[in-house]
């Protein structure tokens, strides 16, 4: 249910728990790797694929003052899936620059980070076309809301990609399904009540005995972790992905990198997304690079940290 700011504001005035709203969305874009100066902020739909991401920014900033990020009780991201290759994951992250619907490209893209402190991303499932994604953004969403002792994050929107499919959602200019939806639940608590009196102290228990040995502590990850090195190079003016993948002696995948040899070359080189790659198991990591200079190839370094 939907309600207005005013309604809002009187289940305050009367102690009330709980309220819902639907945050404004106010832009939504797509940037293509295979036309990395092109704009597609006016498309009908937005596209999520190997080579292309979206971008998704509502406006959070109808909680009036006193409301905080503690308040916030659930965050769901919703888009109506018209067309989907193959059902799977999508990940969020946090878009971390500003942005313009009518001006952004692939070029001029931000770059995108999830949440602290191990910039982890969150994943949602996405099904046929026709259905709706609906996604818990709660954890992000409380990034972006006042809290006492605490910078909110700058809301520069979602961040959307995906591997081994090509999804298009709902667009705000479109007219196939509907658009993105972001809806916020609140609590309240209501005011403290008097205290109450003080009971009589009860009689002192008897002394219980000892209790068994704890269990050992879990064995330490020294010498049981490997760093991976796959070095590449992306021709000039090339969008391309790279991974760092976990060898089988330690499959599991804990974290990773992505970066060039030469420090010169940092000016020539644009990284677009970094994050585990979204198949089963987690055992690789993921880059997706441009090389800005046409003229320019620029030798890049994937990184992935594995454990047994």
């Amino acid at each position: 249910m939907k309600h207005t700011l005013r309604s809002f504001l009187a289940v305050l005035a009367i102690g009330g728990s709980a309220f819902a709203v639907d945050a404004t969305l106010e832009a939504d874009a797509t940037v293509k790797a295979s036309s990395p100066s092109g704009n597609f902020g006016g498309d009908g739909t937005l596209e999520v694929s190997d080579k292309s991401q979206a971008l998704v920014r509502f406006n959070v900033n109808m909680i009036p003052a006193g409301a905080t990020r503690e308040h916030l009780s659930r965050a769901v991201l919703r888009f109506y899936v018209v067309s989907n290759t193959a059902p799977g994951t999508i990940s969020l992250k946090f878009a971390n620059q500003t942005w313009s619907e009518s001006t952004v490209t692939m070029l001029t893209a931000p770059t995108a980070s999830g949440l602290p402190p191990i910039d982890l991303p969150v994943f949602g499932a996405v099904g046929e076309a026709g259905s709706f994604a609906a996604i818990d953004v709660t954890s992000m969403v409380k990034e972006w809301l006042p809290s006492p002792g605490v910078t909110p994050r700058a809301n520069n929107g979602f961040y959307l990609e995906t591997v081994g499919r090509t999804i298009r959602f709902g667009s705000k200019e479109g007219v196939q399904g509907q658009p993105a939806e972001l809806h916020l639940d609140f609590v309240f608590p209501g005011p403290q009540g008097p205290q109450g009196p003080t009971g009589v102290p009860g009689a002192p228990g008897a002394t219980g005995p000892a209790g068994p040995q704890g269990p050992a502590g879990v064995a330490s990850l020294t010498g049981q972790t490997m760093h991976i090195v796959n070095p590449s190079v992306i021709q000039g003016g090339d969008g391309s992905v790279r991974y760092a993948e976990c060898p089988s002696s330690h499959p599991n995948l804990l974290t990773g990198g992505c970066g060039v040899v030469a420090l010169s070359d940092h000016y020539f080189l644009k990284l677009s997304s970094a994050g585990p790659d979204l198949t089963y198991p987690l055992s690789k990591w993921r880059c997706m690079y441009h090389a800005t200079s046409p003229s320019r190839d620029v030798s890049v370094r994937t990184t992935a940290t594995c454990s047994k």
